[in-house]
């Protein structure tokens, strides 16, 4: 900029993670506040990752276009056969809406016992949309 430089209190400042397109999994982030939290999702959301993992909690972040390729037939078949008792599980496969519906489903069977996957944001984040789609795998 102009050469004017700003002294800060390191307790102002806050760490910065590694550049990069981001992780799937925030757990795994060096720096976990907010700013660092903004920034994976935003490095992610440049790619067309929409998907992003806290733990077993899921972030999707409404792309506003199509992309049709995260959605295909075969996307969803992947998540449904590892989560089947004999795929040997999702943990590595990427995040996605189909694996939170398949992971739901696999302990329902499993433990017998009802789940609820709940759905949150606001106006126009795609709700609606990912209803639909943990519906149509639920069907499958």
């Amino acid at each position: 900029g102009n050469g004017s430089m700003r002294l800060a209190d390191a307790s102002e400042c806050l760490m910065q993670n590694a550049d990069g397109e981001g992780v799937e999994d925030m757990t795994t982030l060096a720096h976990l506040h907010e700013p660092g939290v903004l920034s994976n999702l935003s490095r992610r959301y440049e790619h067309d990752a929409i998907y992003t993992a806290v733990g077993a909690i899921l972030i999707a972040v409404n792309p506003f276009k199509p992309l049709p390729a995260l959605f295909e037939q075969h996307v969803m078949d992947t998540y449904v056969r590892a989560a089947s008792p004999s795929g040997g599980g999702t943990s590595g496969l990427p995040p996605h809406v189909y694996c939170i519906a398949a992971n739901a489903y696999r302990q329902m069977m499993r433990d017998g016992a009802g789940q609820a996957i709940l759905i949150t944001g606001e106006s126009g984040a795609g709700k609606t949309e990912t209803s639909k789609l943990i519906m149509k795998c639920l069907a499958q």
